[in-house]
Order: C-alpha cells, then structure tokens, then sequence
C-alpha cells in the first residue's frame, strides 16, 4: 500500500500516527493507497472538512475516522482526546461526522468527474476508530444506526499490520452488502485516476482566516460547560467563585447580570466596565466599574438585591467591602451576592488586595466553586503562560490547534519591533485576518510603547483601541493598541505583547496577564535575554 504524503504530517496526533504506521506496513496491494489528512474545502455544511484517512483500492473507497484517548459519552456527549493529549467533547458522534466527510467527498469532488455510475461499482462507505480503546470497555458504545459494530474498530483491531487489514476488509464486506448495483472492481488505473484527482486536497492549507474561527467557534461552544456552574449557583446565597484566566468568569458574572433583575455587575477595573457596557448586554445601565461606583454610592444605595463582582481580586480589603455594602444596603456577610476572583491574584498597581478580607469573603460564602476549564485560550497559549509564569490556568478544552507561541530572537527594541511587525505581516497575508484581530499590547501608552515601531515595520496604522473595537471603523485596516492594564478581562485572536519590563515581579505579572488576552496566536516581543533569564528561574524554580 502506498501512503500520500509518505510521512505524517507535523500536526497529526499520537493515535493518527500509530494507524499511519500500520497502514504503512498492510498487505493489501501495490494498487492501494492511503491518502492522510485529506483537507474538504467543499463541505456539505462545514467551512472546512477533513478525512483522517481515504483508502483507495480496486476493491473499494473508505472514509476512516481516528478518535485518540480513551473514548466515551454519556447524555449523547462524545469524550475523547485531541492531538495534544487533551480532552474535548462533541455532541456529533464519531460515525456521524465520517459520513459527512465521506458524503462531502463523493459529491463534492468525486461525482462530477466520474459520474455516478462508476462509483456505485465497488463499495464506498467510512468508518471510524479509537486505537486505545479496548473493546470491552467500547461495548456500550456500539449498536443501533448510529454506530454498527461493523464500522466500529478497537485497540484490537490496531495490535498490528494484519489486525487494520482484516478490519478494513471487513469495513468494505459491510458496505458491499448495501450495494444498489453490481460489484466490479476499479482497474489499477481507475484506482489512480481517483487518487490523482484527490491528491491536490493532501496538500491544499487552511486558510488562516478559517482555522482562526473554528478554533473561536469552539470556545464559544466550550463556554456552554460553564453555565452547569450557573444552575449551580442559582439558589445559593453567596457565592465565591475562583479560576484562573480564560476560564470564563466574566462570562459566568454578564450571564448572573442576564438571569437576575434586581442586579448590578462592578467590576474591578474601569476598562472592562466600559468594554462589557459595549457589549451585548439587555441594560448596561447595570454594570459600572468600581471607581465610578465611588462617585455614585448615594444614588446607588439600596437599589438592587444582588451584588456581582468580576475582577473582585482588585477589590478586596475592608474599606472597599463597606462601599459594596452601602450600594447592596446589607453586610456582604448577609446578603446576596456573587464574586468572581483569578485565583492567582494577578492584581493591578491600584488594587489593595488584603489576605485577612479574602479569608472574611471565603467564609461568608455559602459556595465557592473554582472554574479549572480553560475556555480562551489554545493548549499552545497555555503551556506557554504555564511555563513562562509558574500560574496554573485550568485544563483546556479547545479542539482547534493554534500556531506555537512565537518569540522575538533580538537582542535590540527595535530588531523585536521588526520581528513582530514580520509576524503581523505573515498574519495577515490570508487577506481575510483583519489588522483590527491584531492587538498590540505594552505596560506603555501608545506614543511612548513599541507599537509605532512595530506597527511601521508591519505596514500598518496602530491607533489606541477602545471598548466597541469590532464596530468601529479603524477596525478594517488598523491595528489595535492598549496598555496590559486596560486590556484586563478582554481578548483578541492575535496579540503581540511589547515591552513587558524587566524586574522579576512585574515581568512575570505583565506575562501573564497579556498572554492569556490571546485566543489563537501570539508573538512575545521582548529582548532575548530577558526571556532566556526568566526561562531560567522557572527551570531552576519551578513552583515559584
């Protein structure tokens, strides 16, 4: 069998490459053909599909499907494990999404060609398997029209080169028996006729424009999860809820502000006041930051029976607990609120953040949840801010894969301001990214951070970014730019993070704040020694 391309490609996962190999090594003929990661641009009704693997042989076509880890569902979600090892779940079952594939396939690329005549001559179908696993344990997954135990292969059926044959021929032996017409076998020739004119597909990128909203898409579904906290806490009192950045707090907190009506939503930074009111929220009205709410406590007071608090880690200590209670016109001890706090206590250069008022506010609290799903960021951004800080940010269960964080190599301002603007080009030469996805962020303000540089070393225009960005009109064709403080609490596909800082405490906070702003892509501009120092201590101090 020959496989195309003959290597795996750099992003295939552990479970694709162990059936890559076997598939290598099978026994069913010089005129078969294995075709891996065959990319669908036409897709019956997805932006982009894509095939596992499509063997190609006289005898037949087949679909094939790889899932990794340890499979499962439950309450019709499926459970398994994406390319770097994490877990991700999806309601359309393993089976399902082959056939879609494979139906894509033949009507989008194969029919038109060939007619339909000549494709019903052999049998053509898909099929799917979990190389790790075991059948016994894979048994209450099997049965009805969803998943015929046929179609279905285990850890058995990968043991070795001639256990995927004889499950393979087993696959076309089922599709056969639901043949319309009568079976004749593709010529040698037939076969490599389909597989030339499948071949460009092997080869053919996503666009980058595509890759980056699925990968967002998938967040936004993954974000459902958290609303399982929010049933949670519908009846409790007083809740206490912690996660670390990404995990979806601000989201929790705006859908708290939805679901009652006598709330109001402060916030422990100004920006993201401003930001969320701009936002797609049903009365922003209900929603102020903490400064504002300073000038505003007598006509604030006694107004609203629910207390929320977002970035509630800026805010805590005793003085700024009694203004939150003359606005709820109860003792937090008491009355009805909800707080949401990083638990890795990333604070601004304002924030008074005091352990005694934490201890109060954990033990008024009749619930305090802790939120460990990471639902912003890629696995790429959370191994990075994991590694470079030291804060653990929660498991995350994106699908999509993001690009590796990028770093300047420069030992000069200027020559990481040219990296980075290189990289900005590279971005948005998909011509569907827009500069506006991109947001520069630096510890200064604009006129005197490196963004200028980096923006003219790009080619572009960076004007200050403000709350409303995507519908404003510099959003087209400018880049957006912020300092890490104001971007608290927002986010953005693309970040380029500039003049981090140097001293250990700043540095380290400043990281962590900017990276996880990033949702798909993100490039550290910053001189290499400082990077390589940091790298360092966390090698040499792990937990610090």
């Amino acid at each position: 069998m020959r496989l195309i391309p003959p290597a795996p490609a750099d992003r295939t996962t552990g479970s694709e490459r162990k059936v890559f190999s076997l598939l290598a090594q099978c026994s069913l003929g010089q005129n078969a053909y294995a075709l891996s990661a065959l990319n669908l641009a036409e897709h019956d009704y997805k932006r982009w599909g894509e095939i596992d693997f499509l063997i190609a042989m006289p005898e037949g076509l087949i679909s094939l499907e790889v899932k990794g880890g340890e499979v499962s569902c439950a309450n019709g979600v499926w459970r398994f494990e994406d390319r770097l090892g994490r877990r991700v779940e999806k309601r359309e079952a393993p089976l399902a999404q082959a056939q879609s594939a494979h139906s894509s396939l033949v009507k989008n690329y194969l029919l038109h060609p060939f007619g339909d005549a000549f494709l019903r001559q052999v049998p053509s179908g898909f099929a799917v398997v979990f190389p790790f696993t075991p059948a016994q344990r894979g048994r209450g997954l099997l049965g009805g029209p969803e998943m015929p135990p046929e179609l279905v292969g285990f850890a058995e059926n990968v043991v070795n080169a001639k256990a995927i044959e004889a499950f393979l021929r087993g696959v076309l032996a089922y599709w056969r028996k639901h043949m319309r017409a009568s079976y004749k076998e593709w010529t040698p020739e037939e076969v490599k006729r389909v597989v030339q004119t499948l071949r460009p597909s092997v080869d053919r990128l996503e666009p980058l424009s595509l890759i980056v909203a699925r990968v967002r898409q998938e967040m936004l579904e993954l974000t459902k999860d958290q609303y399982r906290v929010l049933d949670y806490l519908e009846t409790a009192p007083r809740v206490l809820c912690t996660g670390g950045a990404g995990t979806g707090k601000t989201l929790i907190a705006v859908e708290c502000l939805r679901r009652e009506e006598d709330a109001i939503l402060i916030t422990g930074t100004p920006m993201l006041a401003t930001h969320l009111r701009a936002g797609n929220v049903p009365d922003p009205s209900r929603i102020w930051s903490f400064e504002e709410v300073l000038g505003k406590q007598v006509e604030l007071t006694g107004q609203f029976k629910t207390l929320i608090v977002d970035e509630g880690q800026q805010i805590t200590n005793f003085p700024d607990f009694k203004v939150l209670e003359r606005v709820l016109g109860k003792s937090l001890s008491e009355g009805r609120w909800r707080w949401f706090a990083d638990s890795n206590r990333q604070l601004s250069s304002t924030s008074k953040f005091a352990p005694s008022a934490n201890d109060s506010l954990e033990g008024w609290a009749a619930v305090r949840p802790h939120l460990q799903v990471n639902c912003r960021n890629t696995p790429q951004i959370v191994q990075a801010v994991e590694f470079l800080t030291g804060a653990a940010i929660g498991e995350t269960l994106v699908k999509g894969s993001g690009p590796a964080v990028a770093y300047s190599s420069s030992d000069t301002q200027q020559g990481c301001a040219n990296e980075a603007g290189e990289q900005i080009r590279a971005w948005i030469r998909d011509g569907e990214v827009k500069p506006g996805q991109i947001l520069c962020l630096s510890t200064f303000a604009l006129e005197r951070s490196s963004i200028p540089s980096i923006a003219c070393s790009a080619g572009l225009k960076a004007v200050e970014w403000k709350p409303g960005w995507e519908s404003r009109p510099e959003y087209p064709t400018q880049l957006g730019a912020a300092t890490i403080e104001d971007f608290r609490g927002v986010e953005a596909p693309f970040v380029v993070l500039c003049d981090p800082g140097d001293d250990d405490s700043g540095f380290v906070s400043n990281l962590y704040i900017a990276m996880t702003r990033a949702n798909f892509a993100l490039f550290i501009a910053c001189v290499r020694r400082s990077r390589e120092a940091l790298a360092l201590r966390r090698i040499s101090k792990p937990n610090k």
